[in-house]
């Protein structure tokens, strides 16, 4: 879908001219700087036990990112926030571009096997090869996300299998307006890139509350060309092509929210030299959520929801007969009880039963089922003195039971400082390709043990009316499923290797006034790594430093961001992302309310720096870029 810069100017001029005769805004929109800084640090969040409750009390490392921040800095999508948040960095594989997120130097898979993301509290999981998670972090729309609420570190005993190293709960947006919001967006940019936007949110006088979005994104993406170590030469276009769909609509009683992704990653020759020629024509992922509450008493209340994921990857082997190369479903069940016995203790008690089926070229046509039981409680002590415990057992079909338990305090002794000690152990189950791949080269092995890791979290912090700081020092230690590269074909084995890794993670936020802030983070690790495969050797930096600029003055809003990344393993190289947002409300000028109609500007990667890096599924010998050059883009966004 291409449109050159006329039809673009035509079609913002459309929208512009149609919201001249729109009357209303969305009341409950919030900009950055409205909210005092008391209010930001008492944000209630949800992911740390499944209750609300304030960041700053909430049993885990976390950081919350809001919608106003999200405008502010702009960004196409989720792999441009993500990129920003302490200690987190996205990378990718041959295969896919922006595929997964790397988080305190876990071992680089060539999925996105590490990071669970949820979807208001409930897993988003692609179950063939565990983590071909590109379509989400570039098809997702932002118009729908309310904040992002992210942990750093394991969360398996809430929320199970890939919740390892870093869970990242979305929540979106709803509004209590009786009159429907709109909204509509248009972008431009650097390799022919357009993207539309658009939601529809609002409430019915039954308090019922519905959000639908939708984005669609074409983009020619740039042109790479390489040499691999056998010496063949080849290229593809990472074209980034998404289409997405979200719905939510329910009350406190009944949910169901619904999301579909297309994704085209480009066209490929050859990938490496462990294969032949793979095409990858398009992704298809589909997720379902169904959810029923009530409150037992004002002290207790049961919850059941089942949920449903989808995927399906379509190849080739010439690059003209293409088939459904992996496909799988999931079926979640998950009851759970939430009670209060006795004032300040919090308790969690659940379960789940998952059904798996998947099937495709060169993966047998199989079925599997998991379960899981789970339960967490914490209680006050004192006014600001909380211990946690917490345990899950869960069970794979054919391999045996593994425990997941979590220990902690949280310590809040006066109203500026605080403390969190924590200690978190996790697990990733092996996935439907490790276990039933029957490949020339790879072949997956059914009775695989899960990945397994085990952390310790000490974080103190403090905040005043001016600004909040935390320093967190962390150390785990993991064992992982590797590739056996001694034999022929290859086979995934059952994990003989470990790893350490321990480092500082600093994170920052400071009013300058009334019309700016800045935020900040940096972090520092090492590894010891005791594992021989190379298809899943680490790529990670030894640092980062992350930071920016917020402002806002006269109608007109700007951020400035940049983030580094230093070099680390031999797969990762040093890099340099500075970034530059600036929008303009323009309502004024047009007669209509203010923040109705948006102009603006981001330039990514404005030094223009150039990355490469060495994927893990394709030999030693063949960079490939991790990062796009220098891009700019211009939207024009209307809401009425």
């Amino acid at each position: 879908m291409r449109v050159s810069l006329c039809r673009l100017f035509i079609v913002c001029a459309c929208c512009v001219c149609f919201s001249v005769l729109s009357a209303y805004g969305d009341e409950n929109e919030r900009s950055v700087f409205a909210l005092s800084l008391e209010e930001l640090l008492d944000m209630r969040v949800t992911v740390a036990s499944r209750r609300a409750e304030s960041v700053r009390e909430a049993p885990a490392v976390m950081t919350i990112v809001t919608r106003s921040d999200i405008e502010a800095l702009g960004g196409r999508n989720l792999l441009d926030v993500i990129n920003r948040l302490p200690s987190m960095q996205v990378l990718g594989h041959a295969g896919f571009y922006g595929n997964k997120v790397q988080i305190r130097a876990q071992p680089n898979s060539s999925q996105d096997r590490h990071t669970l993301i949820l979807l208001n509290g409930r897993p988003v999981r692609e179950n063939v090869n565990g983590g071909n998670n590109a379509y989400f972090y570039l098809g997702f729309p932002l118009s729908a996300i309310e904040s992002l609420e992210i942990i750093r570190g394991p969360g398996s005993v809430l929320y199970g299998s890939n919740a390892f190293a870093a869970v990242i709960n979305i929540k979106t947006r709803s509004t209590t307006s009786l009159t429907p919001v709109y909204g509509v967006g248009l972008t431009y940019g650097t390799h022919n890139t357009i993207d539309y936007n658009a939601y529809l949110m609002g409430s019915t006088s039954h308090d019922v509350h519905y959000l639908a979005a939708a984005r669609i994104s074409r983009s020619d993406g740039p042109r790479i060309t390489w040499t691999d170590n056998a010496g063949r030469r080849d290229a593809l276009r990472y074209s980034d092509d998404t289409d997405a769909i979200y719905f939510n609509v329910g009350n406190d009683v009944l949910q169901l929210q619904t999301a579909y992704h297309r994704y085209v990653p480009g066209t490929f020759g050859t990938l490496g030299t462990l294969t032949d020629e793979i095409f990858i024509s398009e992704v298809e992922a589909f997720f379902a959520d169904f959810g029923m509450s009530h409150d037992v008493s004002h002290d207790a209340s049961v919850h059941l929801n089942l949920t449903l994921n989808t995927f399906d990857w379509y190849g080739s082997d010439d690059g003209s007969t293409f088939f459904a190369r992996r496909r799988s479903q999931n079926l979640i069940t998950e009851p759970m009880l939430r009670y209060e016995p006795i004032e300040d203790l919090n308790l969690v008690v659940g379960g789940t039963l998952e059904y798996d089926r998947f099937s495709g070229r060169e993966l047998h046509d199989h079925s599997r089922y998991h379960q899981s039981v789970y339960t967490q409680a914490d209680y006050w002590l004192s006014d600001w003195f909380k211990p946690l415990v917490g345990l899950q057992y869960n069970k794979t079909e054919r391999v045996k039971g593994n425990y997941s338990p979590r220990l902690g305090v949280v310590m809040t002794p006066g109203n500026h400082w605080g403390l969190k000690l924590l200690y978190s152990e996790a697990y990733r189950r092996a996935f439907a390709a490790e276990g039933y791949l029957d490949s020339d080269f790879l072949l997956g092995d059914p009775e695989l043990e899960p990945e397994t890791i085990a952390t310790y979290e000490a974080q103190i912090n403090y905040q005043n009316s001016l600004g909040q700081i935390d320093l967190t020092y962390f150390h785990s230690k993991q064992e992982v499923i590797e590739v056996d590269g001694s034999v022929r074909p290859l086979a995934f084995i059952n994990h003989p290797g470990s790893t350490t890794t321990h480092g500082l993670e600093l994170t920052t936020m400071v009013r300058l006034g009334s019309h700016w802030k800045t935020m900040g983070s940096g972090m520092i690790q090492s590894t010891d790594y005791r594992i021989d495969d190379p298809l899943i050797d680490p790529n990670y930096p030894d640092y980062m430093i992350k930071g920016g600029f917020l402002g806002e003055y006269s109608g007109a809003d700007i951020g400035i961001f940049n983030s580094y990344f230093s070099s680390g393993s031999w797969r990762h190289g040093a890099f340099n992302n500075l970034q530059v947002h600036g929008s303009f409300d323009v309502s004024r000028f047009l007669g209509v309310s203010r923040q109705q109609v948006i102009l603006s500007l981001f330039v990514d990667n404005i030094l223009d720096r150039k990355l490469s890096h060495y994927p893990s599924d394709v030999g030693e010998d063949e960079p490939l870029p991790h990062y796009y050059g220098r891009r700019v883009y211009a939207t024009a966004g209307v809401k009425w």
